[in-house]
C-alpha cells in the first residue's frame, strides 16, 4: 500500500497532504508545534490506518507545504478549509463543515 504524497487547492489556500487506504475518510490533524506536520506526526502509523480506513493527513495552514496564512486565522476558516480537503478528496461526508464552533456570548 503506497502513501500517496499529494496537493490540493482547499478554499483560499494551496494545501499538501498525504493520503493512503479505502474506506471510510479518517481526517487527522497535527498539532500546531513548531516543525509540525501530517508527515512527522503519523508517518508510523499510517500504513497500519491505511488498511482499514482511507486517511488523509493534511499539513494544516502555515505548516508543512500548506500556504501561509494570508490574514488572522479562526477555527471556522480552518474547518471549512479542511472540509473542503475532504471534498476535493472524494468523501461525500463532511462533518467539519457542520459542526463549526458557535459564538456565545
Amino acid at each position: 500500500m503506497a502513501i500517496q504524497e499529494k496537493f490540493v487547492q482547499a478554499g483560499e489556500y494551496r494545501t499538501h497532504y498525504w493520503e493512503v487506504g479505502e474506506g471510510e475518510n479518517v481526517l487527522m490533524l497535527h498539532s500546531a508545534d513548531p516543525g509540525a506536520g501530517g508527515w512527522l506526526e503519523f508517518r508510523e502509523n499510517m500504513e497500519a490506518l491505511g488498511r482499514q480506513f482511507r486517511l488523509l493527513a493534511p499539513d494544516i495552514i502555515g505548516f508543512g507545504k500548506t500556504d501561509s496564512p494570508t490574514r488572522d486565522l479562526e477555527t471556522s476558516r480552518l474547518c471549512r478549509t479542511h472540509g473542503a480537503i475532504s471534498r476535493r478528496a472524494g468523501s461525500e461526508k463532511d462533518p467539519l463543515d457542520r459542526q463549526l464552533p458557535r459564538r456565545i456570548d
